[in-house]
């Protein structure tokens, strides 16, 4: 079975309902793959294993059973989303003092 695009926000809410209250009705998965991105980080700062391990057995489930656009979108939404919420928090994109 190929998980289409159009689940992807049912998935990412059944898997991290943190989300819930965030995401926006814009109907864009790409904005609802960032804000997993951003609960993702957050989880993360806050050691709410349990939560991660959820949203990335999800991704993984994506990965396996979407479609090249679907694997598309959690490539380069999810992974660069984390990386750039990542680093932003971190300050390593604040330019020397």
């Amino acid at each position: 079975m190929t998980t289409p695009l159009w689940e992807i926000r049912h998935l990412l809410l059944q898997a991290f309902p943190r989300i819930e209250d965030e995401l926006e009705d814009s109907g864009s998965n790409y904005l609802d793959v960032a804000t997993a991105a951003r609960g993702a980080v957050a989880a993360a700062t806050e050691d709410q294993d349990s939560e991660l391990t959820a949203l990335f057995a999800c991704v993984e489930r994506l990965f396996v059973e979407g479609d090249q656009e679907v694997r598309t979108l959690m490539g380069a939404g999810l992974i660069e989303g984390l990386q750039n919420h990542a680093v932003n928090q971190s300050g390593a994109c604040e330019p020397p003092a």
